[in-house]
């Protein structure tokens, strides 16, 4: 499951990266665009911590926690990669 989540945050940080330097031809607005984007889908998508009234609800949060930066962390890994393609001249 580990490892389908984090391609998933690759590809979609690659589609995003990938398509505004495709049309824009800046890496510095595409890295802007990918941060943004990707908080956005954190904030919006993913669930919000409860409060936490027993130990089973902050193993619960700080597993959401890690989901999020896991989430993060292959973003940003999706988006380096075609950073490395991405405006290139021939």
């Amino acid at each position: 499951m580990l490892n389908e989540f984090l391609l998933y945050a690759a590809l979609a940080g690659a589609v995003v990266y990938g398509s505004v330097c495709f049309v824009l031809k800046d890496k510095t607005i595409s890295w802007v665009v990918s941060v943004v984007a990707g908080l956005a889908v954190i904030y919006f998508f993913f669930p919000d911590p409860k409060s936490a009234k027993t130990i089973g609800d902050i193993a619960n949060n700080l597993t959401l926690l890690i989901q999020k930066g896991i989430y993060l962390i292959g973003w940003g890994v999706g988006s380096f990669l075609v950073s490395l393609v991405c405006g290139r001249r021939p």
